[in-house]
């Protein structure tokens, strides 16, 4: 997180970032540092924590995203114009499950599969939709999937609320592979 932090500062000097984490990274990096109490060291930290950000106006990312350029930035807070909530697709659909019951639940298989590791959001107008998403999420833990993808409960939830959306292009959530 340090490292993303110092990065986003070298493009955006002026940008504030806060943290979320269990832990103090012990460098003045972050304008804002908000603990995790009682953290499951999971998906469902990020669902359970996301409304907690201190901005009305939030871009998330997952401590693995790395900002490659500037020009990541300059546009981006426009788009909350047109709607309170940006994410990019997740080409590889990665939140596919086997549990029949949780497939029936989901949305029609048109309806994209959004990547939840770059958000982009407006609050308070996102809040139903997070509520809507926590609900979901602690369904499918309470049912005995404690390490489900949270983009299952995610689309789920965006489809249910009919909430407003608009998508990142795939520069937004472009994967690396890992090396080997």
């Amino acid at each position: 997180a340090v490292e993303r932090a110092i990065r986003i500062k070298e493009i955006e000097s002026e940008c504030s970032i806060a943290l979320l984490s269990d832990r103090s990274p012990g460098m003045s990096v972050f304008d804002h540092e908000l603990p995790i109490e009682e953290p499951e060291h999971a998906l469902t930290d990020k669902v359970e924590n996301l409304d907690r950000s201190p901005f009305e106006q939030t871009l998330f990312l997952d401590t693995d995203t790395f900002v490659v350029d500037e020009q990541a930035f300059d546009e981006l807070w426009g788009l909350l114009e047109r709607a309170p909530l940006a994410a990019a697709f997740d080409i590889a659909r990665s939140g596919q499950t086997g549990r029949q019951d949780i497939i029936d639940s989901q949305p029609p298989t048109s309806f994209p599969m959004l990547n939840t590791g770059v958000l982009l959001y407006e609050q308070p107008a996102v809040d139903p939709l997070i509520e809507r998403w926590r609900e979901i999420h602690d369904e499918y833990v309470q049912q005995g999937e404690p390490n489900i993808n949270d983009q299952i409960a995610f689309r789920r939830a965006l489809w249910e609320t009919d909430f407003p959306f608009t998508v990142l292009p795939p520069e937004y959530n472009f994967i690396v592979p890992s090396p080997q």
